[in-house]
């Protein structure tokens, strides 16, 4: 735009429809027009009318411009505006402004592939093309006023060609004669958001050419990875094009994780296929009227319902949404409250519309009945160095000499995102002293912008008792179990019950193998940074201690407080170090105290009457002083202590008591009076060699009792295992490493689940199990002969008889383990004659995974390969059930481990999926032994007619001998039984793969297509009468 005054003018100064700065700001819309024409008129209607359609757009409002040459600001906003929309009027070729203009967006339009609109208004398309007409007399006067001047006239040819190459373009005409202006600005809004479809939503429209910067280029690659694997499983719950279902789809994870970008590619991937789209980003800072008013301007611009209420606008959703089909995304509720308004429902939306929504909180994604929850996982390793080094170095992978700092980072930010981003960039163009000096800082103050925006899921906690357990957990607990934990941070108006799966909503912490309370270690050092906030400089004044300096230096200056709820100091058993009692008399609200291998002196008096957990392992007292009485302990921990007896007062009573373990102390022989404990859940008595067991018939009084470990107690064939039979409510039995030759009755122990017998080396038989049993361990039981199962153990997931090498007989396999998920039968070497029956019931039932020892993979696999051949699969048109894999492999060292990876790279839909079914470890040497397992094909998503092919490996671990892989065995199976939910979770990922154009020639003319087997069942009667065989000659 000009006007046709040149007068000097200071920096000139410009308005849009955004707030945004130059720097981060890319408008969708900018405006080119002569002031004087249509500045009051057409223009202004259409500015405004695409504002109200929420169209970001540019305008320059000054009414006086001096000079004619357009400033480098103007410039770069022409550069970064998605389309130019040029309105050509009369007097536009009079202003040689908006010839400048004109020449910067044609510019745009061949480097950048900005999209161009022309606008004809009252002016005819070929005067601008052939510049007649009035743009004939506008030329003229250029030509005379630069004739002899020969910069200028090639300036002026260079106008020429512009008006000539954008009056090229298609664009709509309008006659002030009779044309209706409201009409025509309607048809021009139509089609500028037709072309903004088109574009992308947060990621750079523009193509990267032959002209892009280095940072261009670097911050659009920056931008795909890992979005792009992490898309693919999302994509096949949308099924866009394919179910014409309304389908809501949630994507869940901890704030960081890159939900956004991945609904932004979601939205820029799919929203050409609808009839309209809405993205509603940053939901949690918005009103909910600007929610419900963007989502109705976005579906329905530019019409719209003026001074509505809330009311009226989720009516007007509910009545107009239904007859679309639309793509909507909803980024980062964190409120019920934020889902009635915008009526989500399926109702609302017509037939094919796709919702996504974005949140941290995983329980709205119920409330709202989902139909899939997709868990945003962390990058893996190579995905979160290469996010990195686009950050750092602006390249694809570290310079020289950064690579271990690199890893380092990857590291500590733990896959996620958004601290890849911020400490990468915050890393650019650094020393690798400086580095190092960052890494320091970062693993005592975490970085601000990471900790504010992981904060955010703290600050919604519902409730100061959750905020307290989130901060109990992050300080203390993280890597124990759930069920010990749990008890301990109990309040009377507070359950951890149901906290807890609020934590685990708001992805603030996860639940690991064994049922390990696990958590995000960027997360942990959040939760720790709030406590440290709450005193900087003052340790004794935060509520939670636990870093070694801090709390020595408040337990050797006595310097603690009522604040401190919690404290931790952990050494080992060398170091010793002593402090007075004393130190604890000031801290009257302490809750939590771990002091393992701490002296102490003084009386115990001092110590807080609200202790609920005590953990001081190598406690250095014969026995439990009087003055140390405390009511409200729920958990006591004296592992390795010097305890010879365990309470000094043989009267006190210990009503909230739960959990009390003095494993491996090695002097104790006195077991305390359990009436005294009557609520005790947890007895652990491990490694306790000295027990005398005088009064062993007090153990049938703890009724209550869930878990006992007797494990290496020096137990044998006496009456203290038949008390056992007495304790109803236990769910798991340990008697490892114990001499007994027989078990006692226990088949009455309704509710035992877990059941470990390893390293009993006398034991030669077990019986009367109870039918409850989900998980039997006696492994190493090098006298083991038999196992006989009472009826048909259903329940049955785990059972492990590795080296159990005299073992022939287990009773009822056919009733007991078709519903078996892993089966270790290792060195076993005496069940040869059971070992086909066993894989022969596992391959009818779909079962988890076998191991055994063997040399030979079974006949009936259809694809055998040595070592790390590859196997190539033609996927039948009809589909499969899933993938049955057989592998044998062995080692040279008994301190080998390794983890197994199966990798199907499918040719046919452009991606590799990995497997990761099982670890091994503790390989004989020299022996040989074979893994069977079945992946079902939601996992792999094969589909007739794919071209796939298969290998499987073992991954090294740095300073871990190797495992070696010999033979793979592939079959594919047509259908496949699932007996529980449990039974196929594995861990596995996959992402897109790039085939290089040599690949087709690459694959085999002829290879195995016959990989086939129908399912297979078994001849139960057959079977029976092999039993039976086996029976008769072991009684023999």
């Amino acid at each position: 735009m000009d006007t046709s005054t040149a007068v000097e003018a200071s920096s000139p100064t410009f308005s849009s429809s955004s707030s945004c700065s130059l720097d981060d700001e890319m408008y969708d819309v900018f405006l080119s027009f002569r002031g004087e024409d249509t500045r009051k008129t057409f223009t202004d209607h259409l500015y405004w009318r695409l504002k109200r359609a929420r169209v970001d757009v540019f305008i320059d409002e000054n009414e006086i411009r001096g000079g004619e040459i357009i400033p480098d600001e103007l410039k770069q906003i022409i550069e970064r505006s998605r389309i130019s929309v040029i309105i050509f009027s009369r007097r536009y070729a009079d202003s040689i402004w908006c010839l400048e203009e004109l020449e910067k967006i044609m510019e745009c339009r061949r480097t950048l592939g900005q999209m161009v609109l022309p606008i004809f208004y009252d002016v005819d398309a070929e005067d601008v093309r052939k510049q007649t007409g009035s743009f004939a007399e506008a030329f003229q006067t250029h030509e005379v006023r630069f004739r002899g001047v020969k910069d200028k006239e090639e300036k002026i040819q260079s106008w020429r060609d512009s008006l000539t190459q954008a009056a090229g373009l298609d664009g709509p005409v309008l006659s002030k004669i009779d044309g209706y202006e409201g009409v025509f600005i309607r048809k021009i809004i139509d089609e500028i958001n037709r072309k903004l479809k088109s574009t992308c939503l947060g990621i750079a429209t523009k193509q990267v050419g032959i002209e892009s910067s280095k940072q261009e280029i670097s911050n659009y690659v920056e931008v795909q990875v890992g979005i792009d694997s992490r898309l693919q499983d999302i994509s096949t719950h949308l099924d866009v094009g394919g179910s014409n279902d309304v389908r809501i789809i949630g994507i869940w994870g901890m704030g960081g994780m890159g939900k956004t970008m991945v609904a932004e590619a979601i939205f820029n991937k799919y929203h050409p296929s609808f009839d309209a789209k809405s993205f509603i980003q940053n939901m949690r800072e918005r009103k909910l009227v600007d929610l419900q008013e963007q989502l109705l301007f976005d579906i329905f611009k530019p019409t719209m319902v003026e001074g509505s209420s809330m009311d009226d606008r989720m009516y007007e959703i509910k009545k107009r949404l239904p007859t679309r089909k639309v793509l909507v995304i909803l980024d980062d509720i964190c409120h019920e409250d934020q889902l009635k308004p915008l009526a989500i429902e399926r109702d609302s939306f017509g037939p094919g519309s796709r919702i996504v929504i974005t949140t941290r909180n995983k329980h709205l994604l119920g409330i709202i009945e989902v139909d899939k929850i997709c868990c945003l996982k962390a990058m893996n390793e190579v995905e979160a160095l290469e996010l990195l080094s686009w950050h750092a170095f602006k390249s694809r992978c570290p310079n020289e000499g950064y690579l271990e700092l690199s890893r380092e980072v990857v590291g500590y930010c733990g896959g996620l995102p958004l601290a890849l981003k911020v400490l990468g960039s915050s890393l650019y163009k650094r020393s690798t002293i400086e580095w190092r000096n960052a890494l320091d800082k970062w693993k005592t103050l975490p970085p601000k912008e990471i900790h504010e925006k992981l904060k955010l899921s703290y600050d919604e906690l519902p409730d100061n008792y959750l905020r307290d357990a989130f901060l109990d957990i992050s300080c203390f607990f993280i890597g124990m179990d759930m069920n010990y934990v749990m008890p301990i941070l109990d309040r009377r108006c507070f359950s951890l019950v149901k906290g807890l799966s609020v934590l685990l909503e708001q992805s603030l912490l996860t639940v690991g193998e064994d049922n390990k309370l696990m958590m995000h270690d960027l997360v942990r050092d959040m939760g720790r940074e709030i406590v440290r906030a709450q005193s900087p400089n003052i340790p004794g004044n935060r509520s939670r201690l636990w870093h070694h300096e801090d709390v020595k230096d408040v337990l050797r200056n006595k310097s603690g407080t009522d604040e401190i709820e919690g404290l931790i100091l952990d050494f080992k058993e060398s170091d010793k170090p002593s402090f007075s009692t004393k130190a604890f008399r000031t801290m009257r609200r302490l809750r939590l105290l771990k002091l393992n291998y701490v002296q102490l002196t003084g009386s115990y008096k001092h110590f807080s009457k609200e202790l609920r957990w005590f953990c001081w392992h190598g406690f250095p007292l014969k026995v439990i002083p009087k003055d140390f009485y405390q009511e409200n302990l729920v958990a006591i921990d004296l592992s390795y202590s010097k305890l010879i007896r365990v309470w000094e007062d043989s009267h006190v009573l210990l009503w909230e008591l739960k959990s009390l373990d003095l494993s491996h102390s090695a002097c104790l022989k006195k077991l305390p009076d359990f009436s005294r404990l009557p609520n005790l859940e947890e007895l652990i008595l491990r490694g306790c060699k000295r027990l005398l067991w005088d009064h062993y018939s007090m153990m049938r009084r703890l009724d209550k009792l869930k878990l006992l470990d007797l494990g290496y107690c020096n137990l044998t064939d006496n009456v203290v295992l038949d008390e056992l039979r007495y304790l109803r409510s236990l769910k798991i039995l340990r008697l490892d490493g114990n001499g007994f030759n027989w078990l006692p009755f226990l088949s009455h122990l309704s509710e035992l689940e877990e059941f470990t017998l390893n390293d009993c080396k006398n034991l030669r038989r077990i019986t009367f199990l109870p039918m409850t049993l989900k998980f039997l361990k006696a492994n190493y039981c090098t006298a083991l002969e038999s196992i006989e199962f009472l009826s048909h153990m259903s329940d049955m997931r785990e059972l492990d008889l590795k080296d159990c090498r005299k073992l022939e007989y287990i009773s009822d396999l056919d009733g007991s383990l078709r519903f078996t998920e892993t089966i270790h039968m290792e060195g076993s070497t005496n069940l040869r004659g059971l070992q086909e029956i066993i894989v022969e019931i596992w391959a009818a039932s779909g079962g988890g995974g076998l191991f055994f020892s063997g040399n030979d993979i079974p006949l009936w696999f259809t694809a055998v390969v040595n070592e790390d051949e590859i196997v190539y699969i033609d996927v039948p048109k009809s589909g499969i059930g899933a993938l049955t894999v057989c592998i044998i492999y062995s080692s040279d060292d008994l301190q080998s481990s390794g983890r197994l990876s199966v990798t199907l790279t499918n040719r046919t839909q452009r991606t590799v999926c990995s497997i990761f079914p099982m670890t091994v470890s503790g390989v004989t040497p020299q022996e040989n032994y074979l893994w069977l397992g079945r992946i079902p094909n939601n996992v792999l998503n094969l589909k007739g007619g794919d071209k796939v092919r298969a290998c499987a490996e073992f991954l090294r671990e740095e300073g871990k001998k190797h495992v070696k892989l010999k033979k793979t065995g592939v079959c594919l199976e047509e259908k496949v039984f699932i007996h529980r939910d449990e039974v196929y979770e594995m861990e596995w990922e996959s992402k897109p793969y790039a085939y290089p154009d040599t690949d087709d020639d690459a694959w085999p003319s002829e290879h195995s297509h016959n990989l086939v087997q129908e399912t297979r069942s078994y001849d139960r009667r057959r079977i029976l009468a092999k039993l039976k065989d086996i029976c008769e000659r072991f009684d023999d």
